[in-house]
């Protein structure tokens, strides 16, 4: 008993695709291949093993009787040989199209009964065979037709039937007890559309409305689009909640449903063709993204709904813009040797010492942290600049400190006339805003740059370069052990293995109380509002700012120096040396010293002392 062959449709085929199983090929089943093969009139071995001859060509000479009036014998050899080379490649559709093309269908005009007893014709069309020769339509028998080409008669009658199906009317009597099995055949769109495997003969399918429940039980659970996947382009994706899993959802389905006899993997297939995924457990969102979504989801007309699609599509569209910007500035930098684009970013908090047992989660740990300098224009790894909690806390002071000891570990004042240009990336917390801008009027008056920016991502869109060093970072700490600020430092350093990354280790003495009151602040300008600025050698008494991140809006200008009547503004002064930001090791809380003392038995001796020689505070 031969297999039933399986009709899958390129949609199918991509469903059933998804995931991270063995992608199905269908071009390397041997029924694909062997059907191929037999198409293109080439030799192949069906199911059973048995070896079948390939198509020959057309025999030489006329195949029908000498008494044939039609124009067979105008054909030539070498025609005949070019129509069967032609005909065997190109795939099976195209062969029917072929074959219609030579055919001619016509109503019978002449009937002789011969028996009167049947009143029904069994023929109501007859056809003319024809096949192209030098721009001549030659009238060929249908013996010829089928030699030329190599095919059968059924092939040929199935084409017919089909014409003679589709030119009866609906309502004409000529079909008879056919209007009975309507229902059970499928209609063909077109008079060469292959109807094998379509009928609707199938007791066991799944009913339409079981397929529109599921789906539509998928779609009523809250969606909401990435945040950084817009970044990519990739905005047709949706996230679901977190919380949730197909399993869950399918159990929630039949719930609602008891009476369903839909199983886990109908449930599981309708899913798939929706495009979700689930979201990852939320943090470091956007407040508007957050809020547009809760009035999404409150909203009680489409105008409504609409209303807040449009602003949040317009909110999404700056942050783009600021990740065009930065790919901008990337490929200028790489192309100008006297331009620099860095991002600026803070890790997480890694705590010390990471201990297995359970009471660790509910003690203090000791806090390490590293602020990551990524210079884009370069092949050079990015800059980790580390510390603990018992050197310097994290804060403005420290993120201005680390960029002034980068800078001057990577770079010599300028000689004149010689240019250097600047462009720092950076979320809304880095440095403060202030401060760094005084840090930049502060590094131009020493000579290492003549022009400095600092661009600001969207809040909750700030996915940086640096975030792919955290994550390299993050994956080596779940396999490190973490006992003291110095593993840690290991720990980075081993994360990469070719072009690793680059430490900065920085000292109590490195942290400077650099100013952030040299600069006078306008009246009228709103800091917060603003997303970029600009400071230079060849106008240092103002800053410029701008609010969006568009080429085409102009820099506004402010006066950050007392004006002087008749003269112009004299440029900020800074000192050559300022004071150390702390004096002494910072003391450790009395609750996490205590916490970390409970520790020692389960660390090394290197690291025992480590922590008893923190010095306790209040």
């Amino acid at each position: 008993m031969d297999s039933q062959t399986v009709y899958m449709s390129a949609a199918d085929v991509k469903i059933s695709n998804l995931g991270k199983k063995r992608k199905r090929d269908m071009s390397e089943w041997k029924d694909s291949k062997c059907k191929a093969l037999r198409n293109a009139g080439k030799p192949y071995t069906n199911r059973k093993g048995v070896e079948k001859e390939g198509k020959s060509p057309p025999k030489k000479g006329k195949v029908c009787a000498d008494t044939c009036v039609r124009e067979c014998g105008k054909l030539t050899e070498e025609r005949k040989l070019q129509l069967f080379t032609e005909f065997y490649a190109v795939p099976y559709e195209k062969q029917q199209d072929v074959i219609l093309s030579g055919l001619e269908q016509h109503k019978v005009e002449r009937r002789r009964i011969r028996n009167p007893d049947v009143t029904e014709p069994k023929r109501t069309f007859t056809f003319k065979y024809h096949l192209q020769q030098r721009g001549e339509r030659l009238n060929v028998c249908k013996p010829t037709f089928m030699s030329v080409y190599q095919i059968t008669n059924s092939r040929i009658q199935v084409i017919q039937l089909k014409l003679g199906s589709q030119a009866k009317s609906p309502a004409s009597p000529e079909q008879g007890e056919g209007q009975e099995n309507q229902g059970q055949a499928a209609k063909a769109s077109s008079p060469l559309e292959d109807l094998r495997g379509k009928h609707s003969n199938r007791p066991h399918r799944i009913h339409p409305a079981v397929t529109a429940g599921i789906r539509e039980h998928i779609l009523s659970f809250p969606r909401e689009l990435s945040h950084y996947t817009r970044m990519k382009g990739t905005v047709d994706g949706e996230y679901l909640s977190a919380d949730l899993n197909i399993l869950h959802m399918y159990r929630l389905y039949k719930e609602k449903n008891p009476m369903s006899p839909a199983k886990f993997w109908l449930y599981r297939v309708i899913f798939k063709q929706e495009d979700l995924r689930f979201g990852q457990p939320r943090s470091d969102t956007c407040a508007k993204c957050d809020g547009y979504f809760a009035k999404l989801a409150a909203a009680s007309s489409d105008e409504e709904r609409k209303k807040i699609s449009n602003e949040g599509e317009l909110h999404h569209q700056k942050a783009e813009k600021a990740y065009t910007q930065l790919e901008i500035d990337k490929e200028w930098a790489k192309a100008n040797t006297d331009c620099h684009v860095v991002c600026v970013d803070m890790q997480g908090v890694v705590f010390t010492p990471n201990l297995t047992h359970s009471n660790v989660y509910y003690q203090h740990q000791f806090a390490n942290y590293n602020l990551c300098i990524y210079d884009l224009g370069t092949e050079d790894s990015p800059t980790m600049c580390v510390w603990h909690e018992g050197i310097a806390h994290r804060g403005s002071v420290e993120v201005a400190s680390c960029l002034q000891k980068w800078v001057q570990s990577s770079f010599t004042p300028l000689v004149k006339p010689k240019e250097r240009r600047l462009i720092i990336y950076s979320d809304r917390y880095c440095g403060q805003n202030w401060r760094m801008l005084n840090l930049m009027s502060l590094l131009i008056s020493m000579g290492f740059f003549t022009e400095m920016e600092q661009k600001f991502m969207v809040s909750g869109h700030s996915f940086l370069p640096c975030d792919r060093s955290f994550a390299i970072i993050e994956k080596r700490r779940k396999v490190s052990r973490l006992h003291t600020p110095d593993d840690v430092t290991e720990m980075i350093l081993q994360s990469k293995g070719q072009n690793p990354f680059r430490v900065l280790q920085m000292n109590s003495e490195d942290f400077r109380l650099l100013p952030d009151s040299v600069l006078n602040k306008p009246d009228g300008l709103q800091i917060e509002s603003q997303m970029c600025f600009k400071v230079t050698a060849a106008d240092p008494w103002n800053i410029h700012t701008k609010q969006t991140h568009s080429l085409y809006e102009p820099w506004q200008s402010w006066l950050i120096t007392k004006p002087r009547k008749g003269q112009p503004p004299p440029a900020p002064s800074f000192s050559l040396v300022y004071p150390r930001a702390y004096e002494s090791p910072l003391p450790v809380k009395k609750e996490k010293h205590k916490d970390l003392m409970s520790m020692l038995p389960y660390l090394p001796p290197a690291a025992q002392a480590f922590y008893q020689a923190l010095e306790c505070g209040p």
